[in-house]
């Protein structure tokens, strides 16, 4: 007897494995689902659901119901969803930046099913499907909150019947990546692209395949007449078709064209844009001239065996929060502490950036916004003498031109006796002339021209000193001509009025530190070789 037990005994583990797991009825937000609910099979939605920036990698399926899912990544965090997706509610999916750190991905083995709205509304998404798997049924938003694009691996992940909207503040776009992809009809409310590097395809089949609404644009980028394919079953009509551009495409001089219809059913390029009305030419010519202007290796100039620092060498920058912040003068602590002579040197750098302050606080001193924190900070004399400074360089201004209303006058009187200062202790000193206040190019931000006139009155001063000049404002002004100058398929210029080498239109991000730390190196270098 006891020999029938135990196989009667051992079926019962068997059978309740074959029981299909219930669904993980959630909803709100849910920073960890994987954390909270253990590795679950699928989860039903009950109300608006978020999961958080620890989803991380999710292979569970996910049934909408008919609610709305948020995938946040908290800016940028790896989420890598794998499982199905079902049900009838909006996706909306929360990556991080353009270019991304790390990956947002959406794949599976099989096609997803839910009809409602995906929206990508900032950063960059993976769809990596297989072949003939849609990702969803219904319609496609890409934008909404900040730039955002779209990256397709495989042939025919979207649905066949359903349109893509390009929409938001920021540029978007999707890049098709060799992939044949057919879809209704695309709508641009904003200056989309659509990336066509490989053998792309793109087949649009609606009676009207592509709207653009006024004052947006559609460029066309990575191109081959030879082997892209951008095909319509009805031919857009002439506005429409003068709102599209392609950009640099291969086997033609570099340039915009306009849109063409050369075939039946096939939207090629056609003539090359003209600019109008541009205040800066936009030459190959032009453009390598200002390239030369911001494109120099100014660290090199600091470090290796030939560099001018010796030990005992300090440094101090004087300045607004541009300084304050510290973040070009990290590049320069970077440069010097990787370097093989310059790591022995033990050069010293101060910090004597004023949070919000102008050419009078430099000059006189600071009760208090000064580096670090808040702290006080004595007049330019006091510390060039008490720090044993070698060389002091200064980028001041933009405070004084913006809203502390600094003339002319008093300006230059206060650059003049700093210089004084410094040649009667014998410091070595760089005046650097303003990044500036917003980052359009050729002149078009508000305070363009009184930036420029007070960066006059700091190379003017620097001259007669007899100090070293390192003109940010012109290399910025060559960087943004040549960066943030998109010639729209109208002959107008698409441009940023920040995002480029500032985060806010005044203070440096990284790119702009980098080009800062750059040219003063390279002054820095000069001033000290200077007898």
């Amino acid at each position: 007897m006891p020999s029938f037990v135990i196989p009667i005994l051992s079926i019962f583990p068997l059978l309740s494995a074959s029981v299909p797991q219930q669904p993980i009825p959630v909803h709100g937000v849910i920073e960890n689902p994987r954390e909270t609910f253990g590795d679950v099979g699928a989860f039903l939605l009950t109300g608006p659901t978020t999961f958080g920036w620890q989803t991380a990698r999710l292979s569970a399926d996910i049934d909408l119901d008919k609610y709305p899912l948020v995938i946040d990544t908290g800016g940028g965090n790896e989420t890598i969803l794998s499982g199905r997706i079902t049900g009838s509610g909006t996706f909306e999916w929360r990556s991080g930046g353009v270019p991304q750190v790390a990956p947002s991905i959406l794949r599976g083995d099989r096609a997803n099913t839910f009809s409602g709205t995906f929206t990508l509304s900032k950063g960059v998404l993976d769809i990596e499907l297989p072949d003939g798997q849609n990702a969803f049924a219904g319609p496609l938003v890409i934008g909404g909150r900040d730039r955002a694009i779209v990256n397709l691996h495989a042939n025919e992940t979207l649905p066949d019947t359903q349109t893509i909207t390009f929409t938001g503040p920021k540029d978007t776009g999707i890049a098709l990546n060799g992939s044949t992809e057919t879809i209704a009809g695309c709508t641009v409310h904003n200056h989309a692209s659509i990336d066509f590097s490989g053998a792309s395809t793109l087949k649009l089949t609606s009676g009207k395949p592509i709207e653009i609404t006024r004052g947006a644009t559609l460029s066309i980028v990575n191109f081959n007449p030879d082997v892209s394919r951008f095909a319509v079953t009805d031919v857009p009509d002439s506005e429409t078709l003068g709102r599209i551009g392609f950009l640099n495409p291969t086997g033609l001089p570099r340039g915009l064209y306009s849109a063409s219809v050369k075939a039946p059913g096939f939207i090629t390029p056609g003539a090359i844009v003209t600019p109008a009305n541009v205040p800066f030419p936009l030459t190959e010519q032009a453009t390598t001239a200002r390239e030369k202007v911001y494109n120099i290796r100014g660290l090199d100039d600091i470090t290796g065996p030939k560099s001018p620092l010796r030990p005992g060498t300090t440094i101090a920058f004087f300045g607004d929060s541009l300084t304050w912040l510290g973040g070009y003068i990290g590049e320069l602590e970077r440069a010097l502490a990787n370097d093989q002579t310059t790591s022995r040197i033990g050069t010293r750098l101060i910090n004597r950036g004023i949070n919000g302050g102008g050419v009078r606080q430099v000059v006189a001193g600071s009760p208090d916004a000064a580096y670090p924190g808040s702290s006080a900070q004595k007049p330019f004399a006091a510390l060039i003498k008490d720090d044993n400074v070698t060389l002091a360089v200064v980028m001041i201004g933009i405070n004084d031109v913006w809203w502390r209303k600094t003339s002319e006058a008093e300006f230059r009187a206060d650059l003049e006796l700093l210089a004084t200062s410094a040649k009667e202790q014998g410091v070595r000193l760089v005046f650097c002339t303003m990044l500036g206040r917003g980052e359009l190019p050729g002149g078009a931000n508000p305070d363009d021209a009184k930036i420029d006139a007070y960066s006059g009155i700091i190379r003017d001063v620097a001259a007669k000193a007899h100090g070293t000049l390192v003109d940010i404002r012109s290399a910025a002004q060559a960087w943004w001509m040549n960066t943030n100058a998109a010639l729209r398929p109208d002959g107008t210029l698409a441009s940023k009025p920040q995002d480029i080498l500032t985060y806010d239109g005044v203070h440096p991000n990284a790119k702009g530190n980098q080009l800062i730390a750059s040219q003063i190196a390279a002054g820095i270098a000069k001033a000290l070789r200077s007898r």
